[in-house]
């Protein structure tokens, strides 16, 4: 997001100015989905979120964060993300369900190496449905 805009996202608050700012300049877009985007409160608890922003309303995803990103989570939810939309044809609810899975698949990862992706998502499904 913020190489698209040509500045960095360090908040919410910005992540949802850069995504206006795309929609503004690609009117044919119908949304910008930004993930990974620092959600920490100034006293509190380290925060991620993915945000959906759209010219209507901006939906953030906010999870607790680890001290560590996992590499390939952007690509396990880039496919959740457009099997979702495949399947039902709402963006919302699939930008929310792979963020949602992702996230879950995160914090059950031990290591930064990777997410062991077949192995998570025989664990997550079908007990933990993501709606």
């Amino acid at each position: 997001l913020g190489l698209l805009v040509s500045k960095p996202i360090h908040s919410l608050e910005i992540a949802e100015q850069a995504g206006h700012e795309i929609l503004g300049k690609v009117r044919r877009l119908r949304a910008v989905f930004a993930t990974g985007i620092n959600a920490s409160l100034p006293a509190g608890e380290s925060r991620i979120a993915d945000i959906l922003i759209t010219r209507e309303a901006s939906i953030p995803f906010i999870y607790k964060s680890k001290t560590q990103g996992v590499s390939g989570s952007g690509d396990v939810l880039s496919a959740m993300f457009l099997a979702g939309y495949l399947r039902g044809g709402n963006l919302v609810k699939a930008c929310q369900g792979a963020s949602n899975i992702v996230n879950q698949m995160i914090r059950k990862t031990a290591t930064p190496l990777g997410l062991d992706v077949a192995e998570l998502l025989w664990r997550l499904m079908p007990n933990d449905k993501v709606e």
